[in-house]
């Protein structure tokens, strides 16, 4: 928050219809988080929040950030836990991205076949020591939503390789009502 707040004032002199927009963002991000965390919510809605978190942090992390999107295979009304994607991004921009001088890129890949969604967040792995115990209670409460709303064969699983770090949901799940692609 205090960080949107910082880059949001520093918009203002220089950009003010982007300093605009990142309220609109921001004050929708904060209408989301005030709902409550045990509902669903579905892919169309959750991808909408994430987008505008990421544009967010993009006005702060400008050229730092990249993001790349690979998830036209979900439908829009695709079953998910509130607020789930959007703490797997802010991780990634936490953990992945801030502490390098570079940055790096994001990406998000997920799709949906034999009624299982398979949802991959991946971020650049910059060198350090010990593990953040912030990003282990995020992903914890994930995992519980997750098992709540879909069983036990609903999985949140992280891993990682020397450079690259990488969270994947999988659930099962169908969908009702009409369906359309992200």
């Amino acid at each position: 928050l205090f960080n949107t707040l910082n880059s949001i004032a520093s918009l203002i002199s220089i950009d003010a219809d982007k300093a605009e927009q990142a309220i609109l963002d921001l004050s929708d991000l904060m209408r989301a988080s005030l709902q409550q965390a045990d509902n669903l919510s579905c892919w169309q809605q959750e991808k909408q929040l994430a987008e505008r978190y990421l544009a967010i942090e993009k006005y702060r992390l400008a050229e730092r950030l990249q993001v790349h999107w690979d998830t036209a295979q979900v439908p829009d009304q695709l079953p998910m836990p509130h607020l789930s994607l959007q703490p797997l991004l802010e991780n990634a921009v936490l953990h992945g991205i801030e502490p390098s001088l570079d940055g790096g890129n994001i990406r998000i890949n997920a799709s949906y076949d034999n009624n299982r969604l398979q949802l991959t967040v991946s971020n650049p792995l910059p060198a350090r020591t010990g593990r953040s115990h912030g990003m282990q209670l995020a992903l914890d409460n994930i995992r519980l939503r997750l098992h709540s709303h879909f069983g036990s064969s609903a999985q949140l699983l992280t891993s990682s390789t020397e450079t690259e770090f990488f969270t994947k949901i999988s659930y099962p799940c169908t969908i009702k009502g009409p369906t359309g692609g992200a």
